[in-house]
């Protein structure tokens, strides 16, 4: 099993539906993970950043625990910022 089926298995076993939004997140970090394999073994023709990822959507959609889960899954680090605390003073 290729790294992107078992992280959509393992995903798909603890989330529901979001089936789009599931899909196109495991490609990321499957992509991820390929280049930093890429890069450690020196076959990567230049250095990649971090991954960062700028998710939207309705309130209690699954965007930040999926993405934890996926995290959790990949044995990487997340750095999590909330953005609702860098709204502008007045903003409607």
């Amino acid at each position: 099993m290729n790294m992107y089926s078992e992280l959509k298995s393992r995903m798909a076993e603890q989330i529901a539906g979001n089936d789009n939004y599931l899909h196109h997140l495991c490609v990321l970090f499957d992509l991820y993970v390929k280049n930093l394999d890429s890069l450690a073994q020196g076959t990567l023709a230049e250095e990649r950043p971090r991954l960062n990822l700028f998710v939207t959507g309705a309130t209690g959609t699954g965007k930040t625990e999926s993405i934890k889960l996926a995290s959790q899954i990949m044995g990487l680090y997340l750095h999590r910022i909330d953005c609702t605390t860098l709204s502008a003073e007045g903003w409607n």
